[in-house]
């Protein structure tokens, strides 16, 4: 029972990361939407089905995983690329449109959901020796795991200070836009052109072009020149 434990903790850890990560950014403005709910439903679903989907793909010898990963890393890259895009360009009542987020709720549930999928295969080599009805719940159990994980990011976010500032409020959305930019990228470099690039590198790369965006997007609102300090 222990090593049933441990490995679903472990696994849940592994894969669930990123969704802290998202999670704890993002959750004000799920809240404003209306889509806590969507975002807590979408991930449990998504880090449940898709490692039951790899391991059962790896016990079936089927191989088009990595044929239709690349895809995946360009559809995550180019919605949330399109949502930074309507977030400097569109006005502001576009930007607080439900319609305009659900676009970047399901690429980010996509985005950090895909390593799931590669946990299957991870998962056939794990479980050796286990009980069928030890495997079948052991999906469930790291989907439940990884919705506590969210469930409490989305209770730990709601501590912070209140932002009274304009210069606040513009260092939050860089800092928001700039981890949307990280998984764009993440998604991008690692599923589609398959290199291996260190997340603090992506995230410092992503944080500069979101600061160079926004500093345009503030020169061209107040008409001023840009300045990169």
């Amino acid at each position: 029972m222990f090593d049933y434990v441990y490995a679903c903790g472990l696994m849940a850890l592994a894969i669930g990361t990123d969704v802290v990560m998202a999670t704890l950014l993002q959750r004000q403005a799920l809240q404003k939407h209306g889509l806590l709910n969507t975002w807590l439903v979408g991930v449990s679903l998504s880090h449940t089905l898709l490692p039951a989907a790899g391991y059962l793909l790896t016990l079936a010898s089927m191989h088009f995983i990595p044929t239709i990963t690349p895809w995946v890393g360009v559809f995550a890259f180019v919605c949330i690329a399109i949502f930074l895009y309507q977030e400097f360009t569109a006005s502001d009542e576009d930007v607080d449109s439900l319609s305009h987020f659900r676009l970047i709720t399901f690429a980010l549930i996509l985005t950090v959901s895909w390593d799931a999928l590669w946990s299957g295969p991870a998962k056939s080599a794990q479980v050796v020796g286990w009980q069928q009805w030890h495997i079948i719940s052991s999906f469930f159990v790291v989907g439940l795991l990884v919705w506590s994980m969210a469930k409490f990011s989305l209770w730990v976010a709601q501590f912070k200070f209140p932002i009274a500032s304009s210069y606040g409020v513009w260092l939050g959305r860089w800092l928001q836009f700039s981890v949307l930019g990280y998984f764009a990228g993440k998604a991008l470099v690692l599923y589609t052109l398959g290199w291996q690039v260190a997340d603090l590198t992506l995230l410092v790369i992503a944080s500069l072009i979101v600061k160079l965006l926004m500093l345009w997007q503030l020169a061209v609102k107040t008409k001023r020149p840009l300045q990169l300090n």
